[in-house]
């Protein structure tokens, strides 16, 4: 899904403009990999004109999901040589990284040693280099944890939901900011935001105004449609 050439959703939706990167893999942070579960992201860096279009961007996502959810189906699955090049990445990368310090070294060894499916003589590379390749096993995993129903979509944009755009007197001295938006461009904001999502929530910390809303059914169900396995477009 990370791939970038021709032929990837990143080059799909950099022909559109409406993305400029895009990551996809689980982070080494606690909430996303730990023993009780692994919370896989794609993440897109999105151009002013991709925020409008943020529903067709993930519509793509899914679109290319099933299209590797049909190769898994087929006779001779997965083609081998993808996963072979990214072990000889990953191999790579493992073998030539910067020497960590003892400190480093240890909390790695503590945090590999709490991950039941790594046996003792892996600790040190097993959450860096790949093994061996189970095509079964990746077919598991898409068909059922990557759909919709098992997902949900972040957005973060400073096209809505800024501290200025709702008249906040709070500001922190430590923080340097350019606001060059009129105070009347910031209430339409406020207001557009508003009427769109309804009245923000407030982090009780930091202040930070954000929202929570369930994806529109209409779109769950034309996602489900096309995470289906299916030939690529």
């Amino acid at each position: 899904l990370g791939h970038e050439s021709s032929g990837s959703i990143l080059s799909a939706l950099r022909a559109k403009a409406w993305v400029t990167s895009c990551y996809a893999g689980v982070g080494s942070g606690g909430y996303e990999n730990a023993s009780s579960h692994a919370l896989f992201s794609f993440t897109v860096t999105l151009s002013e004109e991709g925020v409008d279009h943020w529903s067709e961007i993930v519509a793509t996502l899914y679109t290319y999901i099933g299209m590797v959810r049909n190769y898994c189906q087929s006779p001779g699955g997965l083609p081998s040589y993808i996963y072979d090049e990214l072990k000889s990445v990953q191999d790579i990368a493992y073998k030539f990284q910067d020497e960590p310090s003892p400190e480093e070294l240890v909390e790695l060894v503590a945090e590999a040693s709490t991950c039941s499916y790594l046996p003792a003589d892996r600790l040190l590379d097993g959450n860096s280099v790949l093994s061996r390749y189970d095509g079964e096993a990746i077919k598991n995993l898409l068909d059922k944890y990557f759909k919709p129903t098992n997902s949900r979509v972040d957005m973060i944009s400073s096209t809505f939901g800024r501290e200025a755009d709702f008249g906040s007197d709070c500001k922190d001295d430590n923080i340097m900011t350019e606001d060059t938006t009129s105070p009347d461009e910031g209430a339409a904001k406020a207001e557009s935001s508003r009427c769109k999502f309804g009245e923000p929530k407030q982090e009780p910390n930091l202040g930070t105004r954000y929202w929570i809303e369930d994806i529109a059914t209409d779109l769950m169900v034309g996602w489900e449609g096309l995470c289906q396995p299916r030939v690529a477009p």
